[in-house]
């Protein structure tokens, strides 16, 4: 059978190109690893959290996500691929603007296309 989409070595590698941007507070390279027709899922608000879709929207979540924090960290704890999708287990720690830590847990469902991630799907712990 032959394999029509990307590989799950190139899968890991677009992924961990998003994962390094966000940790490094890189809203334009968070925003170049993903596609025009990007789609964020997050699980804020409870229960069913919000959808962002599009270069706009997403950038406005990633720009108003990050800029607020300080010592942002997106440890992956395990990784697993096959082909587009990637699912990641993390840690996530910030410093908030009060100057108290922070930390939760989750896992992202990541769906590639072309070179970028299309569909990141967020879930947190608790």
């Amino acid at each position: 059978m032959q394999q029509t989409g990307p590989t799950t070595a190139t899968t890991i590698g677009i992924v961990q190109r998003y994962n390094e941007s966000f940790n490094q507070g890189d809203v334009d390279g968070v925003m170049a690893a993903m596609t025009g027709d990007c789609v964020v899922e997050t699980p804020i608000p409870p229960p069913d959290g919000s959808r962002f879709q599009g270069q706009e929207a997403v950038r406005a979540l990633r720009r108003d996500f990050i800029q607020p924090t300080s010592n942002i960290e997106f440890a992956t704890e395990d990784m697993f691929a096959s082909g587009d999708m990637c699912l990641v287990q993390w840690l996530f720690t910030w410093v908030g603007q009060d100057g108290q830590p922070g930390r939760v847990r989750g896992v992202d469902l990541s769906k590639v296309r072309d070179g970028k991630s299309a569909e990141k799907l967020v879930y947190v712990m608790g």
